[in-house]
């Protein structure tokens, strides 16, 4: 039987958000763009008033064939699109695991593409061809397009990548993984330099015997590039020299992750000249969300694990930094997506908030946007809550302002978090130098697609302290003494009425009721109805 990749790392599946400043009123709310089948956004990155995301499709092909394409579109801040399109192969599954816009405001999407296992869009034979497209920021036609495959002639060869990132040259580094032989089963990890024109200035790859990947590549303030690669175990990273790639440095810390399988994590530079972590740790029963903070030496400052109560299975996905806050998210429950917000004076987490959830709902990467007064957090991931979605799955685009609770953003109570201590790791990696990979043009096609956008909750509000939401999963009608709600997703409902001095006359609450009649038996007058976060004023004549 011939090897096989699956989409995630070993067994895992989770999904696939940068930033723009904005005027004095912020997008607080939720869309999902999806097709007749499922989606899932594996990547999103915030340039100007432009937010790309690239969405797994099995609903859209850019030609016809077996295998699952993907989806670029570049969003304004309130989640409608300017343009989508579709990018694929004949034949072939292509995944895509991240997007970034260059400095020149154009994007570049990375991924592998693979032939399908029996027709699976989830799971691949070998091999793997890693590829990266760059397109027109304006109109979403291809730039250029780059295949990346192994030289050393195996059946069972497999190169993809896990993140992109722009440089100040206008070039961009890209990271991931190459297997010249799978069934020895030694991975690689794998860093490639290119100018914006998609010349490749050099690569190298680095590894032991065992299997390695990269996950997180990017430039800071000294102008060389941290390396950084969660394994099993261990947390490997390195410094490398801007001009070839060379290591300049390499650090390593012990970990252990809970189960056989590795979820997918990211790291961020902070502004101090370190960087920041999203990973995940053994919380003993189950997985915990970890976050690390390093100063620009590799040095460990801070780091804590943070888990949810009960069914626990929380990780870790990405982080960003921001004024007050870094920004952390990826799944808590394992299937709700969270932002947690950690304070950076002490490095502690503050507040978790968390996208209420009908299913299986992932994070996978975070931003934010810096307004006149606050920060707001831009999430994607994916959902299958029924209430949302057009087909199985669709991919989700969210932001929230962190003030109030509405029917999709909630303040998570059963949290828990821990101080950890990370020891040095004997774990060194070898530089294996510039031989082993192929680069070419190759041509992949496209076509305009239009993706249904499922639900768009929330508006542009001004963010103050008494905030208030229109709020589309929720609908409220009073009518001759009888009060009618109908929630659009299953959820909890809080119910208050007031008379307009302020005096409470019903409050009741409700528990997964999907529509509510309530008989009413007040006197003439004014009256306010409170739903969960929604005020209406009516009157009894």
């Amino acid at each position: 039987m011939r090897a096989s990749k699956s989409i995630g790392l070993f067994i895992s599946l989770i999904v696939l958000l940068p930033s723009a400043a904005m005027s004095q009123t912020v997008w607080a709310g939720l869309t999902t763009y999806g097709g007749s089948s499922f989606e899932w956004t594996f990547g999103m990155d915030i340039y100007s008033d432009r937010i790309v995301q690239t969405i797994f499709s099995n609903s859209f092909q850019a030609v016809p064939g077996t295998g699952v394409d993907f989806i670029v579109l570049v969003n304004n801040r309130a989640g409608g699109s300017f343009w989508e399109t579709v990018i694929g192969k004949p034949d072939t599954n292509e995944w895509t695991y991240d997007v970034s816009f260059l400095t020149d405001g154009n994007p570049v999407a990375v991924g592998v593409s693979c032939v399908p296992n029996s027709g699976s869009g989830t799971n691949c034979i070998y091999p793997g061809r890693g590829f990266i497209i760059k397109m027109d920021r304006n109109t979403g036609n291809i730039i250029f397009s780059k295949m990346v495959q192994d030289a050393w002639g195996y059946w069972d060869e497999w190169v993809r990548f896990f993140d992109v990132e722009g440089t100040s040259d206008g070039g961009f580094v890209v990271a991931g993984e190459v297997v010249y032989d799978g069934s020895v089963g030694d991975d690689d990890a794998i860093v490639m330099k290119f100018d914006a024109d998609g010349n490749l200035q050099w690569y190298r790859i680095f590894g032991t015997s065992d299997a390695e990947w990269a996950m997180s590549i990017f430039e800071v303030a000294d102008g060389n590039l941290i390396l950084i690669t969660p394994m099993h175990t261990y947390i490997w990273f390195g410094k490398l020299d801007s001009s070839d790639g060379s290591i300049i440095w390499q650090k390593s810390y012990q970990r252990d992750i809970y189960g056989s399988s590795k979820y997918f994590s990211w790291a961020y530079p902070t502004s101090d000249g370190g960087f920041v972590l999203a990973d995940e740790i053994s919380g003993g029963s189950s997985r915990d969300m970890l976050f690390v903070k390093f100063d620009s030496n590799g040095n460990v400052v801070s780091s804590f694990q943070l888990g949810t109560t009960g069914n626990g299975n929380d990780m870790g996905i990405d982080i960003v930094e921001g004024t007050d806050y870094y920004y952390f998210t990826g799944a808590i429950r394992g299937y709700d997506v969270p932002v947690v917000y950690v304070r950076k004076s002490l490095n502690i987490p503050e507040r978790v908030r968390y996208i209420l959830s009908g299913g299986d709902e992932q994070g996978r990467a975070i931003d934010i946007s810096v307004t006149d007064t606050t920060e707001v957090p831009y999430v994607a991931g994916y959902t299958d809550n029924s209430a949302w979605v057009a087909g199985s799955y669709d991919g989700l685009l969210a932001a929230d302002s962190g003030l109030l609770d509405t029917c999709y953003w909630r303040t998570a109570v059963d949290t828990y978090w821990t101080s950890v201590s990370l020891s040095p790791s004997l774990d060194f990696w070898s530089d294996y130098g510039t031989s082993g990979v192929i680069i070419s043009n190759t041509t992949y096609y496209q076509a305009s697609i239009n993706t249904t956008n499922s639900v768009t909750c929330g508006i542009l509000t001004p963010l103050q302290s008494d905030e208030t939401y229109n709020d589309c999963r929720l609908y409220i009608n009073i009518r001759r003494n009888l009060l009618t709600i109908k929630a659009k997703a299953w959820q909890d409902i809080h119910l208050s009425i007031y008379t307009v001095s302020g005096k409470k006359v019903l409050e009741k609450s409700y528990h997964s009721i999907p529509v509510i009649n309530e008989k009413l038996h007040l006197k003439p007058g004014i009256y306010i109805v409170r739903v969960n976060d929604l005020k209406k004023k009516f009157v009894v004549k």
